[in-house]
């Protein structure tokens, strides 16, 4: 949702311009805005203030959690001479946006975030517009740092992306990692994760949930490869009872695909009897790893009655 708020005639003349732009918008004035704005602030991904900016920071400060989790949060003046950018310019997508309505507007786009003002990609950008999960995010800002300074970085990218840095150094004592492996490292780092491994899974009939998703963290771990890298999960079409893969799919927060008995068979992959006597297909883990795509690079792991296969999108 994005809101609206104003206080004059003049920003109200503003507001209905935008709404023109963003058709989806709710727009509050300085009578509507006091008895829902808890819930404006729980609720909408972009809250645009016409007014002056000391306003919109008391009003939305004692609703301030985190730049990883608040919206994003723009101020208009009421002649739409300038239009800044607030609250979380890169996660909440305010920078983007302040550019966006400047245009619309004819206004002045005010952004102060540092990376920005000095033209560097931010790492925080760039693992959003690439659906990327910041593992370790504390380190942020350590990274953020060292560029806007033009400190040397160890890059390390295990995946062809294009994000590069000028000043990179396998000397330095800090490093960014772009990658789907296991990090074991001791200098000061952040790590970013692709969403590239997809997950092909077979599991006897009943098995709990722990015990699927402890099977998952050791192939994952005897593999030198992190869950937060995961994709998508799939199974055969006679699995989407299992309760264990529905609460993985919550635990993992992806996608979770079932594929039919036609579409299995069509998967070139070994014989398993066992499967096949139990549930009529070739196999499960590896034909449903190779439908949700990638080249195959873990081709079967068994512990505990389940079977994990993983491809690596490239």
């Amino acid at each position: 949702m994005i809101s609206i708020i104003y206080f004059t005639s003049y920003g109200e003349e503003i507001a209905y311009k935008l709404k023109q732009h963003f058709k989806d918008a709710c727009i509050f004035n300085k009578n509507t805005y006091k008895g829902n704005l808890e819930n404006i602030f729980n609720n909408s991904r972009v809250i645009i203030f016409i007014s002056s900016a000391g306003i919109a920071v008391r009003i939305v400060s004692k609703f301030l959690k985190s730049k990883y989790q608040d919206p994003a949060v723009l101020v208009i003046d009421d002649a739409a001479n300038f239009v800044i950018s607030l609250i979380s310019g890169h996660i909440g997508g305010a920078n983007e946006l302040c550019r966006e309505v400047s245009h619309f507007l004819s206004a002045t786009p005010v952004i102060t975030t540092s990376t920005d003002i000095h033209n560097i990609y931010a790492v925080d950008l760039f693992a959003k517009k690439n659906n990327m999960i910041i593992e370790n995010i504390d380190n942020l800002k350590l990274i953020s740092t060292a560029m806007i300074e033009k400190k040397e970085i160890d890059l390390i990218k295990d995946i062809d992306v294009d994000y590069d840095y000028r000043y990179k150094s396998k000397n330095s004592n800090i490093a960014l990692y772009i990658t789907y492996k296991r990090v074991e490292e001791d200098r000061p780092h952040l790590i970013l994760r692709p969403k590239v491994l997809n997950v092909g899974i077979g599991l006897r009939r009943g098995v709990d949930f722990n015990t699927l998703y402890n099977s998952l963290l050791t192939t994952f771990f005897l593999n030198n490869l992190s869950i937060n890298s995961i994709k998508a999960v799939a199974s055969y079409e006679l699995k989407r009872d299992e309760e264990a893969l529905w609460r993985l799919k919550e635990r993992l927060n992806v996608p979770l695909i079932f594929f039919k008995k036609e579409e299995i068979d069509m998967v070139d992959c070994d014989r398993d009897e066992f499967v096949f006597k139990s549930v009529g297909v070739m196999a499960v883990s590896e034909p449903c790893a190779k439908l949700l795509g990638g080249r195959l690079i873990v081709k079967k792991f068994k512990k505990d009655g389940v079977t994990i296969s993983i491809c690596l999108e490239e």
